[in-house]
């Protein structure tokens, strides 16, 4: 499966749903195009838009799932390389499109979506991903004008929202995933005692790693439900669950 996350508009999560939800439930490796070094996790392979020919290359002859994820600053070049190429276009699976609720990032992904129609984008390969919730009762009228578009169009939205989380900072150049660190054992009790001990023999690294693991476990093992939940409710796993 060949899964495109990309948004004509920055900081909308892109890299930080390419790490943390598709490139790990996905199992899938992850091919990073970026011109501006604002990467937060390292990719298996990181290239600039203007080497799409070995991006094709890559995405062509893939066998196993691949994640492309598209910055901003290359979006619009790479989107008209997409429509010069139609067999690498037609071999994307689903284009995912996060957008967070501030005003200029939804106007920017209405655009990227009708950017993608004009290219020919099949509509339900579109996904939309509401990101950076704070309060998921409010998706309805924070994202009206992707609800009306969705209405006339029919592209695909998560009905469900990715949450705020400090997790995702927390983890920023570490190239690790929330899933990375939730499905890790931790004993808290028995790390406590034996940070504890530890700190009684001067190993003060030993006992501040313990520290900040009681937090960051718990607050990964959050973010991965609510991870799964938002992915559970894309057409992506249901082409996972049928491939």
């Amino acid at each position: 499966m060949n899964v495109v996350i990309t948004n004509l508009s920055g900081n909308t999560g892109k890299t930080t749903l390419a790490v943390h939800m598709l490139a790990p439930l996905l199992q899938a490796k992850r091919l990073q195009v970026e011109s501006q070094n604002t990467a937060d996790g390292t990719p298996d392979l990181e290239v600039s838009a203007k080497l799409f020919a070995s991006i094709a290359d890559e995405i062509n002859m893939a066998e196993d799932n691949i994640v492309i994820d598209i910055g901003s600053s290359d979006a619009r070049l790479m989107l008209e390389k997409f429509s010069e190429l139609s067999i690498t276009r037609d071999l994307i699976d689903a284009w995912v499109l996060p957008v967070t609720p501030k005003l200029k990032e939804i106007a920017d992904t209405v655009r990227t979506i009708q950017s993608l129609l004009a290219i020919g984008v099949p509509p339900e390969k579109v996904v939309v991903v509401f990101n950076e919730i704070e309060d998921p009762s409010l998706i309805a009228s924070t994202f009206e004008a992707i609800f009306k578009l969705q209405k006339a169009v029919g592209f695909h939205v998560a009905p469900v929202g990715v949450r705020s989380a400090d997790i995702y900072d927390r983890l920023k150049n570490t190239n690790k995933s929330v899933f990375a660190i939730a499905d890790m054992p931790f004993d808290f009790k028995a790390q406590k005692a034996a940070a504890l001990e530890a700190k009684k023999q001067g190993d003060m690294d030993t006992f501040r790693e313990v520290a900040q693991m009681s937090v960051l476990h718990p607050q990964a093992q959050f973010a991965a439900q609510n991870l799964r939940e938002v992915f559970r409710n894309t057409p992506i796993a249901a082409m996972c669950a049928t491939a």
